[in-house]
């Protein structure tokens, strides 16, 4: 399977995650993401998914974001990890004009403190007619390694 994993913005391209990933046999793009230097990061990882055409797009937080837009634009489905959707430290800027709904998993920690699960689920019921599942679980923004194992190994 072809997965794009979108880091979030404290975090930095690979780690445990993306090997995991690759450790699993899936083709993975993993960029890095510099969302606070490049003013044009969200068209420039657009065209690379064009190109790279992903099964899946998984994104953590501020990748997250990027995430959910890249799916609208692209009809793919995503795995949003505490999405930062509904609100950021500061604004990117995305191209919002996708009118795909594909499925999309979110999953949201119970203890998040940085974005709390209720105000996403509240941007989704507002902005969202596809097909979601809403996951909350007993973490806080990171979602441990554990956990995201599990959230890959159920994929189809």
């Amino acid at each position: 399977m072809k997965i794009t994993y979108l880091h979030g913005l404290e975090s930095t391209q690979g780690g445990p995650k993306v090997q995991y990933l690759l450790d699993q046999g899936h083709e993975v793009y993993a960029p890095a993401l510099p969302y606070k230097t490049d003013p044009q990061l969200f068209a420039k990882t657009l065209a690379e998914l064009r190109d790279f055409q992903p099964d899946y797009i998984i994104g953590s937080s501020m990748g997250g974001y990027f995430a959910y837009y890249l799916c609208r634009l692209l009809d793919c489905k995503g795995i949003l990890l505490n999405p930062a959707l509904q609100q950021r430290s500061f604004e990117m800027a995305v191209d919002d004009s996708g009118s795909y709904t594909p499925d999309l998993a979110v999953y949201l920690g119970k203890q998040d403190e940085l974005i709390p699960p209720a105000d996403t689920e509240r941007f989704l019921k507002k902005n969202y007619k596809g097909f979601v599942v809403v996951v909350q679980r007993e973490y806080g923004h990171r979602t441990p390694y554990e956990q995201f194992v599990k959230i890959v190994d159920g994929l189809g």
